[in-house]
């Protein structure tokens, strides 16, 4: 399979994704303001550490266990779809 067709496939699976999920999930049931915060600049700090360390294995246990935290909190499947969530919510300001 070519990069395109790859790229192809891996969208209409994330758009599959969150047509199959978004249903399942309870807006009122996400994380924190604070916590959405504090997940969100741990994924960021795990993914500078990898960049500068792409082989540590502690690093990309890290990097996995940020982006799992990261989906749980937001209630999303993947964590690019967890990125976004979080970061529209941050983009609110707070009440």
């Amino acid at each position: 399979m070519r990069a395109g067709e790859l790229a192809a496939v891996r969208v209409r699976l994330e758009e599959f994704t969150s047509e199959v999920f978004a249903p399942l999930v309870r807006r009122d049931w996400l994380a924190s303001r604070v916590r959405t915060e504090e997940a969100l600049r741990r994924l960021w700090g795990c993914r500078a550490r990898l960049v500068m360390a792409p082989e540590d294995i502690a690093a990309q246990r890290a990097m996995g266990d940020a982006a799992y935290t990261l989906c749980v909190l937001m209630g999303s499947p993947a964590a690019r779809e967890a990125v976004i969530v979080a970061q529209r919510r941050l983009a609110v300001p707070a009440p």
